[in-house]
């Protein structure tokens, strides 16, 4: 198998065929409840014809009765084997499927690396934002700090309290990268 498509639909009928297996062995288990069902009704048919002296339909009857019978023992075990056969579908199939799972995610890989590409360059994008915010933030500490001096110096030469002064210089950054 070349490519991912190819084994997602190898996967999808190795399902089926375990699907198929199950869906025919319920639908069997169904026929042999109707097959039941109409069998006690031929009986129940039988007896009366027996109890009303009607020999030659209910001997027509017995035949259909015997008929049924048997085709209710076949079905029966058909189911049996059916039923015993799907451990060794269910073993089979769960082979298959593991044959190909194991390595699928390498076929995902392949086909989608582009992703790897475009990650890596958003990534390389993203450092070079979070330089960008950098510097704006150093800029904006530098400026803080020109100001602070600055004020520093007024009071100094004013002869002022340095305590009252309101400019402290540490202002905060306008970029907080959250990592």
């Amino acid at each position: 198998m070349t490519n991912l498509k190819q084994k997602q639909q190898f996967i999808e009928e190795c399902k089926s065929t375990y699907t198929k297996q199950k869906t025919a062995i319920n639908t069997l288990r169904s026929d042999i409840e109707k097959d039941n069902a109409s069998l006690s009704d031929t009986q129940a048919q039988y007896k009366t014809l027996i109890m009303n002296n009607e020999h030659e339909k209910a001997d027509k009857l017995f035949n259909e009765i015997e008929a049924l019978q048997s085709k209710i023992r076949a079905k029966q075990n058909r189911l049996k084997v059916m039923e015993h056969a799907m451990f060794d579908v269910t073993l089979e199939v769960d082979k298959k499927m593991n044959s190909v799972l194991l390595n699928i995610h390498k076929d995902f890989y392949d086909e989608n690396k582009a992703l790897i590409d475009e990650y890596e360059e958003a990534k390389q994008k993203l450092k070079e934002i979070e330089a960008e915010m950098e510097k704006v933030n150093s800029q904006s500490r530098q400026y803080n700090h020109q100001c602070a001096v600055f004020v520093q110096n007024m009071y100094r030469e004013n002869d002022i309290d340095d305590r009252s002064r309101k400019t402290s210089g540490y202002g905060g950054v306008p970029f907080t990268v959250k990592e």
